[in-house]
Order: C-alpha cells, then sequence, then structure tokens
C-alpha cells in the first residue's frame, strides 16, 4: 500500500465513524496529483454530504460527472469494464466500495 492509499484508508475510516472533519484533514496531507484521483474526489463528496454542505459536495460530484469515460475505467482497475464505477448509493447516503490503484 502506497502513502496516498494510506491516507485515503484513513479518510475512509474517521468518515466511517462519523468524524467528517478529521477525514478532511487527512484529505489535506495528499498532493495535488493525488488530490485529483477519481477516488478522493468521490471521497470528498462524501464528506461534504455527512457535514451537509451541500454546495462544495455539488462541486465535487461535479467533477466526478464531468471526468472522462476513460478516466473513470483507468482508475478502477481490475474492476468490470462496463460498471460505472463500481460504486454504489445504499441507504441514502454513498457507498464506500472503491478500487485501489496501486500509485499515483
Amino acid at each position: 500500500m502506497t502513502d496516498w492509499t494510506q491516507l485515503v484508508e484513513s479518510a475512509e475510516g474517521y468518515l466511517d465513524l462519523g468524524m467528517p472533519d478529521e477525514a478532511s484533514a487527512e484529505l489535506d496531507g495528499l498532493t495535488s496529483e493525488c488530490s485529483s484521483k477519481l477516488e478522493v474526489v468521490w471521497l470528498r463528496t462524501e464528506i461534504y454530504m455527512q457535514k451537509r454542505d451541500w454546495l462544495m459536495m455539488r462541486d465535487f460530484a461535479e467533477k466526478l460527472v464531468n471526468a472522462p469515460a476513460s478516466r473513470l475505467k483507468k482508475s478502477c482497475r481490475g474492476q468490470k469494464a462496463n460498471s460505472y464505477p463500481s460504486w454504489r448509493v445504499r441507504h441514502n447516503s454513498l457507498s464506500r466500495k472503491r478500487c485501489r490503484p496501486k500509485s499515483c
């Protein structure tokens, strides 16, 4: 596991515990290159949803919607090519089921 995936995993853990501020602080430690990864953008969307900051959530969700399909497929190596992407809506919140790329 690379350093950036460790930060993402920590942020996911904080988010699962209902601690969005701590999750956001973990992601703040990422480089700008890693911060633009779809997995990180998706996690930011979840953070702002938990914080009920709808404007920020919308901004990050728009980045996901506007991402080219080729980028979505590349970010989920090993996932089914026809899944968009394997993240799903569950229990009225965004699921945390994601793939883990090996490096930035």
